[in-house]
């Protein structure tokens, strides 16, 4: 009997050989709040029009190395910290009057200069840096137009500079160094599309350094592929990854080590387990990772055995927190295998219905195809409009009855423990799938490209037109799902699996040098040949 009801400390203490990954503190910056400047303390419509006041300034200033700009930085800067409740509309009024363009512009000529020349140089370097820093962890608009104005190329030239890489004791080169890696970890939570980062990460040597090496590691959890998982497990990173979660735990309410929550800990442990993305609360990525842990059938079968994880997911189940219940219900489904019984009427009929299975990062297109096939006379099932009571349950009827499903491929579609629930549940019911290329350039990998296979998907990623692509898709489709349509059954799987076990994939490292023998035989050991 575990004596501690706290499920994120019974999780980690579960879970913590088995799991690898990272995570990045707070900006620095001053926080002068003396009692003479709260009482000072202007409302955000006057911050915001100082904001926009200081980017005319700095429109029409000449000289960038002078204490005029160090002042100015210097104010926006402290309106991180004096307006908690606001930093988001700073960050994204930042973003709107074009301040990305500047700073860069700032930055090239602080770089140009040499930042240590003076404290002309140095100081509004220091301050351009801690803005970006600060408000890239709260504005994702903000983060998409530094990427866009090139951020990324300034900061990771100065990881891999050698002059800084040799001197990363100096306090103002760890500083340089620390901001640059905050600033691209910020980034990857509105993009993932980063190449000048993973070149500049092959030639820094921050690893060596515990701190750095913790921040450069959950970077590219953030944007490697699967495939490249291994580049994760030589940076040393999970010593003090482990030993900073384990004294977070016990800090009380405020639950940090240096900087570091423990919520960015535990989901950098399952960024490494399967390159996931951070959740709002530490219940929900504990759960979540249980998730994403019990897809490996090893894994699965530990924690059948281990009483005291089942008793703390199951006492979550009705928790207040949405996002929680939604994770600790898919852990249970996964690890418990869970059947469920099939109705009579399963084959293809004008009641069948076309299942739109989506990462959320795509709801606006999915709406898009939605209306289509609707107009089109297609029946259509799709979470945003149907979904109701448990929504395990809902899914799990809904594939039942679906004619077809449509599987929107992306990254952060394979990513997703729901998403994989709906597809694997809907390859063990052999249900006919049509993929959609959701996300440009993208090549499915690991469990997702082993269930796709070879089949060939319609491009809605931007590579047509959408009338076009649309026009691909009803073909394919050849009216199933479809109210009273006459179908051509002729090449349709229309096979009947009834009271199905669903067992999740087990994805091997090395899947992409099988031969296709080796693929089927895969298949047929876990039960989903068809």
């Amino acid at each position: 009997t575990h004596k501690s009801t706290d499920f994120f400390v019974l999780f980690f203490r579960h879970t913590s050989a088995k799991m690898m990954s990272t995570s990045v503190p707070s900006a620095e910056a001053d926080q002068p709040h003396s009692v003479e400047e709260k009482k000072k303390k202007k409302n955000i419509s006057e911050i915001l029009k100082d904001v926009q006041t200081y980017r005319e300034e700095l429109d029409h200033t000449e000289d960038f190395c002078s204490e005029r700009c160090h002042t100015i930085l210097k104010t926006i800067s402290k309106f991180y910290w004096g307006y908690h409740k606001k930093r988001k509309d700073i960050g994204d009024k930042l973003a709107e009057l074009r301040y990305p363009s500047q700073l860069v512009k700032m930055l090239r000529i602080y770089n140009r200069e040499g930042v240590f020349k003076d404290d002309n140089v140095w100081f509004p370097t220091y301050y351009c840096l801690n803005i970006i820093w600060n408000f890239t962890d709260v504005s994702s608009e903000l983060c998409k137009e530094l990427v866009l104005n090139g951020i990324v190329e300034i900061v990771g030239s100065n990881i891999s500079h050698q002059p800084y890489l040799e001197n990363q004791t100096s306090q103002n080169v760890s500083f340089l160094l620390k901001s640059s890696l905050s600033i691209l970890h910020n980034l990857t939570k509105s993009t993932r599309e980063l190449p000048e980062f993973e070149k500049a990460f092959d030639r820094a040597k921050v690893k060596e350094n515990a701190f750095f090496k913790c921040v450069a590691t959950m970077i590219m959890t953030s944007i490697i592929t699967e495939e490249e998982n291994k580049m994760l497990e030589d940076t040393g990173a999970i010593p003090f990854i482990v030993s900073n979660l384990k004294s977070a735990i016990h800090t009380g309410l405020k639950r940090r080590s240096r900087g570091f929550s423990t919520i960015e800990l535990v989901d950098c442990l399952s960024h490494m387990a399967v390159n996931d993305k951070n959740k709002d609360t530490e219940n929900e990525v504990a759960a979540r990772t249980v998730w994403v842990l019990s897809f490996k059938k090893d894994i699965r079968e530990k924690i059948k055995t281990d009483k005291g994880l089942l008793e703390a997911l199951n006492k979550l189940k009705d928790s207040q927190d949405k996002n929680t219940r939604t994770s600790v219900e898919g852990a249970l489904w996964t690890i418990n295998e869970k059947q469920y019984e099939r109705k009579d009427d399963v084959g293809v009929t004008s009641k069948k219905h076309v299942f739109i299975s989506y990462d959320w990062g795509n709801q606006s297109m999915v709406k898009r195809i939605n209306r289509q096939l609707k107009e089109a006379g297609y029946r259509t099932w799709v979470d945003f409009e149907q979904m109701s009571g448990s929504t395990l349950e809902a899914m799990s009827e809904a594939v039942e009855n679906a004619a077809v499903v449509l599987i929107c491929l992306s990254e952060r579609y394979k990513q997703s423990p729901n998403c994989r629930t709906e597809a694997e549940y809907t390859f063990q019911l052999k249900k006919a799938i049509v993929p959609l290329m959701m996300q440009r350039y993208y090549k499915p990998d690991g469990w997702l490209g082993i269930l796709i296979g070879a089949k060939l998907y319609i491009n809605f990623d931007g590579k047509y037109e959408f009338d076009v692509a649309s026009e691909m898709l009803l073909k394919e489709l050849n009216g199933r799902g479809k109210d009273h349509a006459d179908i051509d059954t002729t090449d349709l799987h229309s096979e009947v699996v009834t009271n199905t076990k669903v067992t999740p994939l087990s994805g091997q490292s090395t899947y992409r040098n099988w031969s296709q023998k080796e693929v089927e035989e895969f298949f047929d050991n876990v039960g989903l040949t068809g």
